[in-house]
């Protein structure tokens, strides 16, 4: 539980609040739910009258989760190969899908992608000349679907920029390439614009459910 927001005086000088105020409190937690790793933060809405979030969980709508997210052929709308995290239903209560996989195969050839897009529980993976039969179930060498939803844009930003890790990309270490929440490519972020990413999610009220294998 965070306390957000300090009372300032006409100088401008921040104090010590004494006043709890309903608007001062950000619910920030994490477990497991319906097979899902769970991570949310949310504004307490009364807390004058305590705090009740044991049946908040409820109200939050996940798709089925397959056992292990899996490469399965695109079908007739598309070709190639499509990558399944979940079994369609509820995902349209989700803003951003990020989906993360890293291929591998015995002969040392390697794919990874991170990919951002709209929720859906077939997505199409990227193509490679000489490299699409490396899309086998057999060649997962890591896998990570996540759903995300937040109240704001800020927050969405917030959630991606957090993700970009500008120090492992130079690197390029193995532990670095196998994370799952690393992107991958520095874009424009700076490590500080990461580090600030972090710190704004404790007071931006936002859900994100992830699933790895």
């Amino acid at each position: 539980m965070l306390w957000q927001v300090l009372p300032s005086n006409s100088n401008g000088e921040y104090g010590y609040a004494y006043d709890i105020g309903a608007r001062n409190y950000y619910l920030n937690g994490q477990g497991t739910l319906n097979n899902w790793g769970l991570t949310f933060s949310e504004k307490a809405q009364d807390v004058s009258s305590g705090i009740d979030y044991s049946n908040a969980l409820l109200d939050i709508n996940t798709p089925n989760r397959v056992s292990s997210t899996q490469v399965l052929t695109c079908g007739s709308s598309v070709t190639g190969s499509c990558v399944q995290g979940y079994v369609s239903g509820e995902e349209d209560t989700w803003d951003i899908q990020r989906s993360f996989l890293r291929f591998i195969d015995g002969s040392g050839r390697e794919v990874r992608q991170v990919i951002y897009s709209k929720p859906q529980s077939m997505l199409p993976l990227l193509s490679f000349t000489g490299f699409n039969d490396l899309f086998q179930n057999e060649n997962i060498n890591k896998a990570k679907i996540s759903l995300i939803s937040a109240d704001s844009d800020d927050a969405l930003d917030a959630l991606t920029g957090n993700n970009i890790n500008v120090r492992g990309v130079a690197t390029q270490t193995s532990d670095v390439l196998n994370d799952p929440d690393n992107d991958g490519m520095a874009l424009l972020h700076t490590e500080y614009e990461r580090k600030k990413a972090q710190t704004q999610l404790r007071v931006q009220p936002h859900r994100v459910i992830s699933a790895t294998n």
